[in-house]
């Protein structure tokens, strides 16, 4: 009999255990969960910031089952893992110009820049022209194309892009750091003195621009140019848009201007203080004026890469979080990171020469 209550009692011990077991395990899964939960929320509100850390395991890559970036904005870092975008965003976007005779022209030479795949940033899936394009050719990560009419009659050429726009800022960098590409957005010791040198209209060496400099003395790279950024904000006003281009000494002389005068001198600031910086220039979707095209910036930053930066938006948003030091809103259509371009004859989005009367050229570009 005692060996029997002994057997039921042993029994019982063991159906305890199994129970408290599962139970502590269910709530380890349940907690695990709402964890993940909350900080996807997180992720949704936009309220990120630079030290944001992932919840969830980051998946690893799989040769087998890589699906194209261009199909589902994932893209592939060569086997080892996959960087995840936020908010890619499909537009169909045409760079329409219409071209009116003004006399008798024999003959136009049309170069443009056309948008192209840009890692991280931008995808293009097709691009289609309303007249075939006599040479299409690459300079840097740029790409052109050229035209070659005799024309008989006012003509336009439409140009249209079937493409994808990613998030890219510097919370997602930091965020996906581990997932870089870091032989696709890495600089090279060669060619860092591209980047830091002066050219036309980024004067770094000008002593405006050098005494100034001095005046930064962050130690970390980011908090240093994030010390440039806020300069160039507090010193500058939003004027709107200028047609020439006065540069980064003539900005400071103006104490303002539009995003192409923000670009040059928070580029010449950067470069006066080593830090390699390349204006960009592109449009934004989202603007009243997207035909008149946009400005803005991308710094080198150590183990991150190319980092795009908007001061022109941030000093005219107001109050808005759509564009800050960390935070870019997905509204950038790149074209070049060429200053001053000289397969355009340093001119912007497009050239021609012309034999005979010259033409008038309207620009127009949609997005839908």
């Amino acid at each position: 009999m005692k060996k029997n209550k002994f057997y039921v009692f042993f029994i019982l011990l063991i159906t305890i255990f199994i129970l408290s077991t599962a139970f502590i395990f269910n709530g380890c899964s349940t907690g695990a969960i709402k964890k993940i939960f909350n900080s996807a929320e997180q992720e949704e509100s936009g309220k990120d910031d630079i030290e944001y850390e992932y919840d969830a395991e980051k998946p690893e890559f799989d040769d087998e089952k890589a699906v194209d970036s261009k199909d589902n904005g994932e893209k592939e870092n060569k086997g080892k893992s996959k960087y995840f975008y936020r908010k890619p965003l499909k537009i169909n976007f045409t760079i329409s110009y219409d071209i009116k005779l003004l006399g008798k022209t024999e003959k136009i030479e049309f170069t443009t820049l056309v948008p192209d795949d840009c890692e991280y940033r931008q995808n293009v899936y097709e691009t289609v022209y309303s007249i075939t394009p006599d040479e299409t050719f690459a300079v840097d990560s740029n790409k052109y194309v050229k035209f070659i009419i005799e024309p008989e009659d006012d003509f336009s050429i439409n140009i249209f892009n079937e493409m994808q726009i990613f998030d890219y800022d510097l919370i997602e960098a930091s965020r996906n750091q581990d997932y870089l590409n870091k032989e696709e957005n890495s600089l090279s010791a060669d060619n860092l003195g591209d980047y830091t040198k002066e050219e036309n209209f980024i004067e770094k060496d000008n002593h405006q621009i050098q005494e100034i400099s001095k005046n930064f003395i962050q130690e970390n790279q980011i908090d240093l140019v994030r010390e440039i950024y806020d300069f160039v904000l507090d010193y500058l006003k939003y004027t709107g848009y200028i047609p020439e281009d006065i540069g980064a000494v003539g900005t400071l002389k103006l104490k303002g201007g539009d995003c192409s005068c923000y670009s040059d001198l928070f580029v010449a600031l950067c470069r006066a203080c080593d830090i390699p910086a390349r204006a960009v220039e592109g449009y934004t979707i989202d603007s009243r004026s997207i035909s008149i095209g946009h400005d803005w910036v991308e710094v080198y930053l150590n183990d991150l890469g190319w980092i795009p930066f908007d001061p022109t938006f941030d000093d005219s948003n107001g109050n808005s979080s759509d564009s800050t030091f960390e935070n870019l809103k997905n509204v950038y259509v790149y074209l070049s990171f060429i200053r001053n371009d000289e397969s355009l004859n340093n001119y912007h989005f497009y050239a021609y020469n012309y034999w005979g009367d010259n033409v008038e050229v309207t620009k127009v570009i949609e997005v839908n």
